[in-house]
């Protein structure tokens, strides 16, 4: 199983577009530019950096990478609010917590990113939807920037521990599938894993209520760990875990987890003028 990969630290023998030439993805980008530029009414990027995020994020298919970026800027019409992402700087003070959780230090076994969630530290009484649209918006935008996260995808804990019935009355269905249209629809970027962690009993009434939003494919990535965590420890070292699910992080080491985002303000400032010019026409079919 061995050590957990850490930052440089990538296996490139494992990373996915090996199997691809740049010849051919060069190709590919070019195949998703005419479709980009044929498409009436939007105006975004259509440089290799910015299409090929796509194109990985859909297992090297054109035609669906072109739905993905379709469905990526009609959603920022539809609820601008939730899915257009943010100045970052803007957002400096929700981007300083660290109770709602952050991208690790750690990979996984497979040198992947994982991105830990305190879903069970979420405070209803506290919490703003908009700001956590906020928060998941710039993190994920961020992440799908990074070039080994494209390649290999990345994994997600979905902390439940502490999980109340306050937390599960607070995600209303329209929450719920504002939520699940960001990790299957809207951003390019592919989740290989979520792995739910220590969920009590009224979890699954509130995983009930969420499957209605869920995909087949969403579904089967699903993976649920409680007791002694050993099945979690087998996709990953517990070093690199919070101490309550067994790992060694120290918190200090996560205090400024956010700085390599804001050096990504130029780059949300161009997402930000990007997207389809007259919203009445902006493509019919629904993610």
């Amino acid at each position: 199983m061995g050590a957990p990969a850490q930052d440089g630290d990538i296996d490139k023998s494992v990373i996915r577009s090996s199997k691809y030439s740049n010849k051919e993805l060069k190709d590919m980008c070019e195949s998703l530019r005419t479709l980009v530029q044929g498409e009436p009414a939007l105006r975004c990027s259509t440089t290799d950096d910015f299409l090929i995020r796509f194109i990985k994020a859909s297992e090297y298919d054109v035609t669906q990478s072109f739905t993905l970026i379709k469905d990526y800027f009609r959603a920022k019409i539809e609820n601008p609010d939730a899915y257009v992402v943010k100045s970052p700087k803007s957002k400096l003070s929700s981007l300083v917590r660290m109770d709602l959780g952050f991208p690790l230090l750690g990979r996984d076994y497979e040198g992947r990113r994982v991105v830990w969630v305190r879903l069970g530290d979420l405070d209803p009484n506290k919490e703003s939807f908009e700001r956590i649209c906020d928060i998941i918006m710039i993190v994920l935008e961020f992440l799908s920037l990074e070039e080994d996260v494209q390649d290999l995808g990345a994994s997600v804990i979905l902390d439940a521990t502490n999980f109340t019935l306050k937390i599960m009355k607070w995600c209303t269905p329209y929450k719920m599938k504002t939520i699940m249209r960001f990790l299957q629809d809207c951003i390019p970027m592919r989740f290989v894993a979520f792995h739910v962690v220590n969920a009590p009993f009224i979890f699954n009434a509130f995983f009930t209520a969420m499957k209605p939003f869920m995909r087949e494919g969403f579904k089967s990535k699903l993976k649920w760990h409680k007791g002694d965590l050993e099945s979690l420890y087998q996709h990953m070292d517990r070093k690199i875990l919070p101490p309550h699910l067994g790992g060694d992080l120290n918190f200090k080491d996560m205090e400024q987890w956010y700085l390599p985002i804001l050096e990504k303000e130029e780059i949300f400032e161009e997402f930000r003028q990007m997207g389809y010019i007259n919203a009445s026409q902006s493509p019919e079919d629904k993610c």
